[in-house]
């Protein structure tokens, strides 16, 4: 069996504040509006913001499949990091992670990810093409995140 890459990055320099591209990325239900996959995503019952253990649902589709991603946010630092994992309660989760590094008027957002079920054989998320299927949502995802904190300058 070849293993699969299952971890990637991309950043890039965003011309808005720290605290516009955190707020934008942070509010999950405003992700429909940056990922080509994810279209909608709803608190859980009890939550209605980003925090650490905040739970939420993604829904996902590419192409004719659709599918519900259960979620937890795990790592939460304001205009630092933002990270969650799907699914959740999983013992190998998909963690999704951006951090964000502020010089001045500008801001450099990094999102990665690391999906180990990408090697895991049985799994729907280990097809060929998967990976760099996500790689290319996270480059996607981080162009539509900078146009839209951009767009807010003005």
């Amino acid at each position: 069996m070849t293993l699969s890459p299952d971890v990637s990055e991309v950043s890039t320099q965003i011309d808005a504040s720290v605290e516009t591209v955190f707020e934008l990325v942070s509010d999950l239900t405003r992700m429909g509006e940056w990922s080509p996959e994810c279209y909608r995503v709803a608190w859980d019952d009890g939550h209605e913001e980003a925090a650490i253990g905040a739970t939420f649902t993604g829904f996902n589709r590419v192409q004719d499949y659709e599918w519900e991603a259960p979620g937890e946010i795990t790592d939460f630092s304001r205009n630092r990091v933002f990270e969650f994992q799907v699914p959740r309660g999983s013992l190998i989760p998909t963690t999704w992670r951006f951090e964000f590094e502020s010089s001045g008027e500008t801001t450099v957002l990094r999102e990665s990810f690391h999906a180990p079920m990408l090697n895991v054989v049985g799994s729907p998320s280990n097809f060929p093409g998967r990976f760099d299927m996500m790689h290319n949502g996270i480059v996607a995802t981080v162009a539509s995140i900078k146009s839209a904190a951009e767009a807010s300058k003005s």
